[in-house]
């Protein structure tokens, strides 16, 4: 669920130097947050909180994961820790690019704004919709997936299965992250309807494809696990045909 920031503050008209240590900690983890979630790395995330933690005249202790911020502020009085955290996460290059000036606007003359004026600037980064919608973004990733499937040597209908199931699979998390959805549930919901959809467009199944996959690469020698082609088919063979390595193919 979304963090109430305004709701939590103790001295919302008050210079951000002067305030308590707990809007402090609000005001860092909020904009550490905000990098976060438009898919900076954890030592950016972390440079963004050190230079407010900088203006506002506090030291901080952060430890940064895929969707969670711990941060603890310690200044002359005592120390604050809070820990905030996102129901998923993506890229979001002009969300990067935001925060990235808001963190040198904040730098210049941050000292001067109260906390209710750094929590206004955060809010026109966090509230600023979507550039594009998601069946923009599906047709893009499977555009990018069916060209990627012919720069490692597919054909048409290769590219076709990429394209049909990267599709799927992007708009279906897509429409489940914008419901704030957790982010592995996402991204497991949108791999299995994208490896459905694209087995579906070659006339198998699911479990025959996985087993299919399983028995080419280990024939070949590339595959670590020692699965014979009767283990991952049942007994029916067709001998005298060359598979990988001279011997039977399986049918």
């Amino acid at each position: 669920m979304p963090v109430p920031w305004h709701e939590v503050l103790d001295d919302h008209d008050v210079r951000a130097p002067e305030a308590g240590i707990a809007d402090k900690s609000s005001l860092i983890c909020r904009l550490g947050l905000l990098k976060l979630s438009g898919g900076s790395g954890a030592w950016r995330v972390r440079e963004a909180m050190s230079a407010a933690a900088e203006v506002l005249g506090v030291t901080i202790s952060t430890d940064v994961s895929l969707t969670s911020i711990e941060c603890t502020c310690f200044d002359d009085e005592g120390s604050f820790s809070e820990v905030a955290s996102l129901t998923t996460t993506g890229v979001n290059t002009e969300r990067i690019w935001q925060t990235e000036r808001l963190v040198r606007d904040l730098t210049r003359r941050g000292a001067e704004l109260t906390v209710g004026e750094w929590h206004a600037l955060m809010d026109q980064i966090e509230h600023r919709p979507s550039n594009y919608a998601p069946w923009q973004v599906s047709l893009a990733s499977a555009a990018a997936c069916g060209a990627f499937v012919f720069l490692l040597g597919g054909g048409p209908i290769e590219m076709f299965c990429a394209f049909v199931g990267a599709g799927l699979g992007m708009v279906t998390r897509r429409l489940m992250a914008d419901r704030n959805l957790t982010h592995f549930a996402c991204i497991g919901v949108g791999v299995t309807v994208a490896f459905a959809a694209a087995t579906q467009r070659v006339g198998t199944t699911p479990s025959n494809a996985i087993r299919m996959f399983i028995a080419a690469f280990n024939r070949c020698g590339t595959f670590p696990f020692d699965i014979s082609p009767a283990g991952a088919f049942g007994s029916s063979q067709v001998e005298g045909d060359e598979g990988c390595d001279g011997g039977s193919r399986v049918c």
